[in-house]
């Protein structure tokens, strides 16, 4: 179990996050913010539940042995008030929903609610090296690479909530015609964080998604495009929420 610190990495200036073990305070996202510190016992509850999840240390595609650690949260976040269930070996993931405006995860949840544009959805997935490159290409459905280099990666000069849009050699139709696709990086290329947000027009309700690596974990934030204009706002609420899930 992790007693030490907990940094989500980015490029300078975007996001650093560390967790003493007393109180996790939020330095710098995108825009100057407030230092804050972080009540994690109001994502914990009266009698928090142990959720153990997989976490691999190599990618699973190439034979990786996950590690099992255990994620701290109110069981009363999982479906209809009820913990996640336990499986044997662990799964990789977990579901909840937060409420975009207060930050608190919705409890006793019987439908998700992402298209009455309140909530937010966030997957908090056990990561593993390359995660995020793979992610990438299921997105935009063409093999892509990590640390991303030409010819396979190529920005287009414009960008979307302050990522850098791409797009990727051979990317199908239907990805070019339904996504704008997005990714910010560290200064060595590698991906830290990916945004796919559907086109206006092309679907009802379009959503976008953020991921990016939360040190063990991987985060997959989705939400109304209606918020993106909220994206800091959106991304600090699930650094919060992630920043509580271990034992610190």
């Amino acid at each position: 179990m992790n007693t030490g610190s907990f940094i989500i990495r980015g490029r300078p200036g975007l996001l650093t996050i560390v967790i003493a073990p007393i109180a996790c305070v939020i330095l710098s996202f995108t825009t100057p913010v407030a230092a804050r510190a972080l009540d994690c016992d109001l994502y914990h509850g009266s009698d928090p539940v142990r959720h153990p999840i997989a976490i691999y240390e190599t990618a699973p595609m190439l034979g990786g042995v996950a590690d099992v650690e255990e994620l701290i949260f109110d069981p009363r976040y999982g479906f209809e008030g009820r913990p996640p269930p336990a499986f044997d070996p662990p799964q990789s993931s977990v579901l909840f929903e937060i409420d975009i405006a207060t930050g608190l995860p919705r409890l006793d949840r019987s439908q998700q609610s992402i298209q009455g544009g309140e909530y937010m959805t966030l997957l908090v997935l056990g990561n593993a090296p390359g995660a995020l490159a793979t992610s990438l290409t299921a997105i935009v459905g063409a093999p892509v690479s990590e640390p991303l280099a030409p010819p396979s990666f190529r920005t287009t000069g414009e960008s979307l909530a302050g990522y850098e849009l791409v797009s990727v050699a051979r990317q199908d139709d239907s990805a070019v015609e339904r996504l704008q696709v997005g990714v910010d990086r560290a200064e060595d290329g590698r991906i830290t964080s990916i945004l796919s947000c559907d086109r206006r027009g092309v679907v009802p309700n379009p959503t976008c998604s953020v991921r990016e690596e939360a040190d063990r974990l991987q985060l997959k934030t989705t939400f109304l495009r209606d918020h993106l204009d909220e994206m800091d706002r959106i991304r600090n609420r699930a650094a919060d929420f992630a920043a509580c899930l271990f034992e610190h």
